[in-house]
């Protein structure tokens, strides 16, 4: 028993020596309680397996030998239960620090040693699975593997896809810079697009109110809203603007006083309203009256009263206060040749009937020229009979008007013989 042990001891020693990756196998025991020999000497990397166990008779446990100067052994030869091996050895602590070598199960099936730490503080070398199977031994990072010193940046690098930032290599980092889109332009709103970078809105002055004019003032950035101007230069409309639509009004000013009798107008050169009155009809021979609750007109003619001479176009005249006295039947003539000169107007038909000496004849004889040298309603030189109906009946009666001088009596004769109004009204 005692020989057996030294041998084993001294053919692990020797594989420990040699270095070898491969686990030293031995025979089975014949006892069933044989010790397994020691453990190979620690190495880098070495596996030192521990001996076969002694194939009992009866299955014993057989113990694996310690490995040498404290390496992890690994576990002793495929003892199993039976004759043919126990449980191999168990190891001990390699030299080094590093795992050391566990057994593996099955004759010759260790695990690798583990590696230890390399000289420059690394990880020792990457093992590889064991010859018969074990685990190699345990990979680490190089001896280089700290980090290494930083490269420089480029600024081709340091471009972040932002047209907002101005982008540069500042030695080894990027910097990233907002850049400015001021335009000193108070009346923009300046603004950054990181798509396309700067952008200048114009600002928006509008005050949702379509009668205003908006505009920006450039000195100051201020909006200003200026009402719209839909003066239309006619002073007799009120010009103003729809809110609804920005569209410029112009409605006739109203210049009505209320009243149904007056007729109310707006002076296109003042645009100041004034009325006159709804019956006047100028004719200062009738008498004008309204209905004031119907607006309706009356026209009354003033018995006794010629508008004016037969000679003149103008109003209607009536055969009564135009006959002179009956001492002229000219107006009764003109009238029966043509009604509407006493009901309608007398005007240039009727003025042409007066020169036909078939319906009017001066007393003198021949016919009515109705060409007087002056107005018979103003003082002047003598006038002809034939130039007029009235002047005939004044001569007749007084013949200084037509012979000598036409003098303020001739003219007052005009109102008294004729019934022609004086003053303005005559005519």
């Amino acid at each position: 028993m005692g020989k057996r042990t030294i041998g084993v001891l001294a053919l692990g020693w020797l594989a420990a020596a040699c270095g070898g990756d491969d686990s030293v196998s031995f025979g089975p025991g014949t006892g069933g309680s044989a010790t397994g020999g020691a453990g190979g000497a620690s190495g880098t990397g070495a596996t030192a397996s521990g001996g076969a166990g002694g194939s009992g008779a009866s299955g014993g446990v057989s113990t694996g030998g310690v490995g040498a100067t404290g390496g992890v052994a690994g576990t002793g030869a495929s003892g199993g239960t039976g004759a043919s091996g126990g449980t191999g050895a168990s190891g001990g602590t390699g030299a080094s620090g590093g795992t050391g070598a566990s057994g593996g199960t099955g004759a010759s099936g260790g695990t690798g040693a583990s590696g230890g730490t390399g000289a420059s503080g690394g990880t020792g070398a990457t093992g590889g699975t064991g010859a018969s199977g074990g685990t190699g031994a345990s990979g680490g990072t190089g001896a280089s593997g700290g980090t290494g010193g930083s490269a420089g940046c480029a600024p081709a690098d340091c471009n972040d896809g932002n047209a907002c930032t101005q982008d540069s290599c500042n030695g080894s980092t990027c910097q990233h810079v907002p850049i400015g889109c001021a335009d000193t332009n108070p009346c923009t709103i300046d603004i950054c697009n990181p798509s396309s970078g700067c952008v200048f809105q114009p600002k928006s002055c509008d005050d949702t109110n379509p009668c205003t004019v908006d505009s920006c003032e450039l000195a100051t950035g201020a909006c200003k809203n200026t009402p719209k101007n839909c003066a239309d230069a006619d002073l007799c409309t009120n010009d103003s603007c729809n809110p609804l639509n920005g569209q410029c009004l112009h409605v006739t000013k109203n210049c009505s006083d209320g009243n149904l009798c007056t007729n109310d107008f707006c002076s296109p050169a003042t645009g100041a309203c004034f009325s006159t009155a709804k019956c006047a009809d100028g004719n200062v021979c009738t008498q004008d009256t309204c209905d004031a609750s119907t607006g309706a007109c009356t026209n009354t003619p003033v018995a006794g009263c010629c508008a004016h001479s037969l000679c003149t176009p103008g109003f209607a005249l009536d055969t009564t206060s135009c006959g002179y006295g009956d001492a002229s039947d000219c107006a009764k003539n003109v009238c029966a040749k043509d009604p509407t000169c006493c009901t309608g107007a007398w005007d240039a038909v009727c003025v042409g009937l007066v020169k036909d000496q078939n319906v009017c004849a001066p007393i003198a004889g021949g016919a009515y020229g109705c060409g007087c040298t002056h107005s018979y309603c103003a003082t002047g030189p003598a006038l002809k009979a034939s130039c007029d109906p009235c002047v005939d009946v004044i001569c007749d009666v007084d013949d200084y008007c037509c012979s000598t001088d036409w003098d303020q009596a001739c003219v007052d004769a005009v109102k008294s013989t004729c019934n022609v109004p004086s003053g303005a009204a005559c005519k």
